[in-house]
């Protein structure tokens, strides 16, 4: 009889060694609640085939409530992931933001712990509201080794959440997208810095969708005098159409054209539109979004100077050979409005000692003056056209 007994307790013995290996293997967690009904639901093993579903731990089989499993790999040497913990979120506002029976408390494994931190709390499985903007998941890791592993977000039931999540890595300093519709996979060592596997190394925030906004918009005058008009946006979703307004003034804009988007999912765009008609004086554009629900937004205005009207060229007019010893004044146009002249010679004390009309017949051409070969000295020689334009010539008669 002794023998017998002792038989069955070596086998007990046996068999609870072997079960505590196995679910040390397979990395099922012990799981503490307040709720009685809950201590026979104690052992959770997230697995991909099997899951639990009971009145308060909710697996990932027939899944209804906007749920976020969050699956820890380790990465072997030969680049397998191997499944060694997990955590698993209810959402739905029935449910209290504070721990009650609802939740389930973790107890650690020795090595490769993932956990939801609640306050003072480790949570295997949480139950809180409906994601709200502004909500933070606090993720707990302990117990890590220096290794590989992979972190895997793996969402259900919540692809009409109009909000962005993100996974931040405290570590590493890095913000990475976190998918709503589609698992997201992060990949992350344990090194031999301590840093690297401090508890509070992860969370999830969860932030307001940016509105479309634009970064840029310029207009440049082509040689041919249309204009080129580029604008840029990001973030653009919900954006029924683009309009281009045209301006005369930078105050008073119609409508030149009609944009569709090209990135309305969120994405970043760039357009350029042409105005072939545009007007040779000063033009002034601006980007106006029309979006659902009657929203409105408009871009900078972006100016493009008028064209520079061509001047003719004035020409010059010049004395030479300047001194003059003969007294005869060579007077040489080049390129010269052509018509009549007033031309007189001034001594150093204004006093006019010569003055007549002189005709113009060709815009280049040379004209003498003859003037006393008595006057000596430093004089100049005043042209006026018929625009009354002056031109003055400093000149020596020797």
């Amino acid at each position: 009889m002794k023998k017998l007994l002792f038989s069955i307790k070596m086998t007990t013995a046996f068999l609870l060694i072997c079960l505590m290996l196995f679910t040390q293997n397979s990395f099922a967690q012990i799981l503490s609640t307040d709720n009685a009904d809950m201590q026979s639901k104690a052992n959770w093993a997230f697995s991909k085939t099997k899951n639990i579903e009971s009145n308060n731990v909710i697996g990932r089989a027939g899944v209804t409530r906007p749920t976020l499993e969050i699956n820890m790999y380790s990465i072997n040497a030969t680049g397998n992931n191997i499944l060694v913990d997990g955590v698993l979120q209810n959402f739905d506002n029935a449910y209290s933001a504070g721990i009650d029976n609802f939740d389930v408390r973790k107890i650690m494994n020795i090595y490769d712990n993932i956990a939801i931190k609640n306050g003072n709390y480790n949570l295997i499985v949480e139950r809180r509201p409906n994601l709200v903007v502004t909500d933070t998941i606090k993720l707990s890791i302990t117990g890590m080794r220096v290794s590989s592993y992979s972190l895997e977000i793996d969402p259900s039931v919540l692809a009409n959440l109009t909000m962005n999540a993100f996974l931040i890595d405290k570590y590493l300093q890095t913000e990475t997208p976190v998918s709503f519709i589609d698992v997201t996979n992060y990949s992350f060592n344990i090194t031999t810095d301590v840093a690297s596997k401090a508890w509070d190394r992860f969370m999830i925030v969860f932030k307001a969708i940016p509105s479309l906004y634009f970064t840029t918009i310029s207009a440049t005058r082509n040689s041919n005098t249309t204009i080129s008009v580029t604008w840029g946006t990001q973030a653009e979703r919900n954006v029924l159409s683009y309009e281009l307004e045209q301006s005369n003034d930078g105050t008073n804009f119609t409508t030149l054209l009609t944009q569709m988007p090209t990135a309305n999912n969120g994405g970043n765009a760039n357009y350029n539109r042409l105005d072939a008609n545009a007007s040779k004086k000063a033009n002034w554009y601006r980007v106006k979004a029309l979006g659902t629900n009657n929203i409105v937004k408009y871009s900078s205005i972006a100016m493009v100077n008028a064209v520079e009207v061509e001047k003719k060229v004035e020409g010059n007019i010049s004395i030479f050979p300047n001194p003059i010893n003969d007294g005869m004044v060579n007077i040489h146009f080049t390129n010269k409005k052509i018509g009549k002249y007033n031309v007189k010679i001034v001594n150093n004390i204004g006093q006019t000692i010569k003055s007549e009309n002189l005709q113009l017949q060709n815009a280049t051409s040379t004209s003498i003056l003859k003037v006393n070969n008595s006057a000596k000295g430093n004089f100049q020689l005043i042209l006026t056209d018929i625009e009354n334009n002056k031109t003055i010539i400093p000149f020596i008669l020797n």
